[in-house]
């Protein structure tokens, strides 16, 4: 939405919507081939430090 109302174009509203789901379409069933080789508590410890890592680098350099 605020894509659509900053530029008013139709491919620039399309190409960020792509953006968005395309990664996840691709690394979605690699991650679940993935995930049932190793332990649900494993991936969930794995998962809350990769957040964890993200939300530090995102205060750390001032963004949020």
């Amino acid at each position: 939405m605020v894509v659509n109302r900053s530029t008013g174009s139709p491919l620039v509203l399309i190409l960020a919507g792509l953006a968005v789901f395309l990664p996840q379409a691709l690394v979605g069933p690699l991650a679940g081939t993935l995930s049932d080789c190793y332990s649900q508590k494993m991936m969930m410890i794995l998962a809350d430090k990769t957040v964890a890592l993200m939300e530090f680098t995102l205060i750390y350099n001032d963004v949020i």
